[in-house]
């Protein structure tokens, strides 16, 4: 007589081995599947992209990529949005440097911060504006920036930013020239009620670069011009290691200008997101 007992058994246990087997398959495939991506990509937005483009030309169903680990959390597509350019929009957005948040304005395409860098530059030299009229250094960094020289200034903006250069000063002149006379370039730049005589050179920020006097240093340190004049540091160097050029505003005249001074000497700096 077959023990039927037995043999219905027998088969239990083979059906569970097979059903554990089929598990495993798919669990290994589930640890997989990256679509042949590089996990590292999550932390690279260019790499991200140029993938994405790769894959999307070999087959128009894979608008996103989808990241799957097993023993961790999915990235959902807010955070996927950070990679994007789309999700830092310039003028909503911040520079973050020392702890501390800069506004951006978007000038022309041009995406700047609008207030004077007040960070200490791990390069060159970093100070905050004293005279005997103006005698309070901390107050004059708050409201006015830190003045570097260009030894600071070149190292000071954060990883994915710039120092201005000719031709975004040359761009945003011609952009305050719609506004009037060229050669009165200068009043467009200005912050409003921030600068000397308004009521007969008027400061009306129109370019949106919300310029301030911020005054200038000599090689010394000795500080002059406060509240009567900004100057800029750009990345143009017109004599190798001995100068560069700095954008020039001045309370008692409406231009606006490029002009060199020595390495050596201190003046305020923005930041140009790359």
């Amino acid at each position: 007589m077959r023990n039927t007992k037995f043999e219905k058994m027998n088969v239990l246990v083979g059906f569970r081995c097979v059903l554990l087997a089929l598990v495993a398959s798919l669990a290994m495939t589930a640890c997989t599947v990256y679509d042949n991506y590089d996990i590292e990509l999550m932390q690279d937005p260019t790499a991200l992209e140029s993938s994405s483009s790769e894959a999307s030309s070999s087959s128009k169903e894979k608008d996103t990529i989808a990241v799957i680990i097993i023993g961790g959390s999915s990235s959902s597509s807010s955070e996927m949005e950070k990679y994007s350019s789309s999700a830092w929009p310039c003028g909503d957005s911040t520079m973050s440097r020392g702890g501390v948040e800069y506004e951006t304005v978007d000038i022309n395409g041009l995406c700047i911060t609008k207030k004077n860098l007040n960070y200490k530059a791990t390069a060159g030299k970093t100070i905050c504006y004293e005279d005997e009229d103006y005698p309070d250094k901390d107050a004059n960094c708050e409201k006015f920036g830190a003045l570097y020289n260009y030894a600071a200034a070149a190292t000071v903006c954060p990883k994915g930013w710039r120092l201005l250069t000719d031709d975004d000063v040359n761009m945003m002149m011609k952009y305050a020239a719609q506004y009037g006379e060229k050669d009165e370039a200068g009043q467009h730049f200005k912050a409003e009620g921030e600068w000397p005589d308004e009521d007969v050179l008027p400061a009306d920020n129109k370019v949106g670069f919300f310029g301030l006097p911020g005054g200038v240093a000599d090689e010394d340190g000795e500080c002059y011009l406060l509240n009567r004049s900004g100057q800029w540091w750009t990345s143009h160097e017109l004599t190798k290691d001995l100068d560069h050029d700095v954008l020039v505003v001045l309370g008692d005249d409406d231009g606006a200008s490029l002009q060199a001074i020595d390495n050596k000497e201190f003046a305020s700096v923005r930041c140009v997101k790359e």
